[in-house]
Formats: C-alpha cells, structure tokens, sequence
C-alpha cells in the first residue's frame, strides 16, 4: 500500500488543513492558502471596563 501525498492549506481567519494533493486545487479555489497568514486573528477580548474591586 503506498501513502498518497498530502498538503498542507491554511485559511487566511486561521485554520489548517491537510488534504490529498490531488483534490488540494478545489481547497484553493474556495480561498484556502498554501502558506499561513502573515498576521493572526485577534482572540474575542472582553470589553475594556472596571475591573472587579475596582471603586
């Protein structure tokens, strides 16, 4: 049995996938990349407010 070749894509929110590289063509053109995004997705922050104890 032989391993079939596989890639890696990443979606440019942040994500990553691995897929067989002959179906890697259909991945790219629904926007996934064959290299990370430069600049990450920010984390949900929480609103900047008082903080508890805080008077």
């Amino acid at each position: 049995m032989s391993k079939i070749p596989t890639v890696q894509l990443y979606y440019p929110e942040g994500g990553m996938v691995r897929v067989n590289e002959d179906r890697a063509d259909v991945w790219r053109d629904k926007g996934w990349l064959d290299e990370p995004p430069k600049t990450r997705p920010k984390p949900n922050l929480k609103a900047v407010g008082k903080k508890s104890g805080d008077e």
